[in-house]
């Protein structure tokens, strides 16, 4: 996976790249990690993708002709939400938020995406903390990074996404999922203008409801590997067109090759008017997790925020069953 050639080539494309040399810069890559260092049966692996993340990013800014900004997140729901409130970007930026550690969700097949976990696991007693003190829904995190309107945000959550200790209703969370065959897709932009032009925003975790997510000391998770080899083939080796959703898509499928029973998801909100969810629309839920379980988390402040549930009923809707998804998703970006 982590191909030592593999990374001298990207090294040496930014020494010969324009905007290395040009100095040139479009935005700033704001990359924030939130990273479990202090669970043992995860920790090794968690600081894989740190270290094999930022290294990655950083030559992905530079090469880009972009700013490099790193952050670091503390490990409390605390820390997540008083970082996540002060953070500041500007309207050319792009933001890349990854969670690696532990996740879980409540019993209710309704909610898709999983709660990051903050507290120490206790094994024994499956987890040690409650939802309220030591959850940080990831979907509150892709809305706090939407209002502070950069060009474009990543939210991802490599983690868990089951109920602890309950398998039979893992097993209906999973049975929701109706499989459809995916279409094979060309699309218009190339490159590092997926990082330069693109305008909209997105949210992954690493497995559906009622999955795990896996990962192991010596490379890291599984899906952190797939997703970065076919983000850089595709930024640096390939002469084909590519697209966010061909690239979240063909990672999936990586994973699922290796781990039939892990099954990364997105959603890609474009221009506050167009949904894309790689489970199909009648798979998606609109309430946000946090509302629809009564959660108090920190307010979003932002006049323009807008509600999934309420603001979307006249947004388009599409999925990879729709033979022309690729020309809507894969052409317009920059429009």
């Amino acid at each position: 996976m982590k191909n030592l050639p593999l990374l001298f080539f990207f090294l040496f494309s930014l020494l010969a790249a324009p905007g290395f040399l040009s100095g040139q810069s479009t935005g700033t890559l704001h990359l924030i990690l939130s990273i479990d260092e202090y669970n043992e049966d995860i920790r090794q692996g968690c600081i894989e993708d740190r270290d094999y993340l930022s290294s990655v990013f950083e030559w992905i800014a530079e090469d880009a002709g972009m700013y490099y900004e790193p952050h670091t997140v503390g490990f409390s729901p605390y820390d997540v939400y008083s970082f996540m409130e002060e953070f500041t970007c500007g309207p050319d930026d792009a933001v890349i938020f990854f969670y690696s550690g532990h996740g879980f969700r409540e019993e209710d097949d309704n909610v898709i995406w999983p709660f990051l976990y903050y507290c120490e696991k206790d094994e024994q007693a499956g987890v040690s903390g409650s939802l309220e003190d030591c959850g940080v829904p990831l979907d509150w995190i892709h809305q706090v990074l939407i209002s502070k309107h950069p060009r474009m945000s990543i939210t991802i959550g490599n983690s868990c996404n089951e109920v602890p200790g309950d398998e039979l209703a893992n097993e209906r969370a999973q049975s929701l999922r109706k499989q459809k065959p995916d279409q094979d897709s060309e699309g218009t932009l190339s490159h590092l203008e997926l990082l330069t032009r693109f305008k909209g925003h997105i949210i992954a975790s690493g497995a559906s409801p009622g999955q795990f997510s896996y990962t192991n000391d010596d490379n890291g998770s599984y899906f952190v590997n797939g997703l970065v080899d076919v983000l850089l083939e595709d930024l640096f080796i390939s002469e084909q067109p590519t697209s966010w959703a061909s690239i979240f898509k063909r990672a999936r499928d990586i994973v699922q090759q290796q781990k039939p029973d892990q099954r990364p998801q997105f959603l890609i909100v474009k221009d506050n008017k167009k949904l894309l969810y790689s489970e199909g629309k009648e798979n998606f839920q609109y309430q946000l997790s946090y509302e629809q379980l009564g959660l108090d988390v920190p307010e979003i402040a932002d006049d323009e925020y807008f509600y999934f549930d309420e603001d979307t009923e006249d947004w388009e809707f599409d999925d990879f069953e729709d033979e022309d998804y690729s020309e809507e998703w894969e052409s317009d970006y920059d429009e």
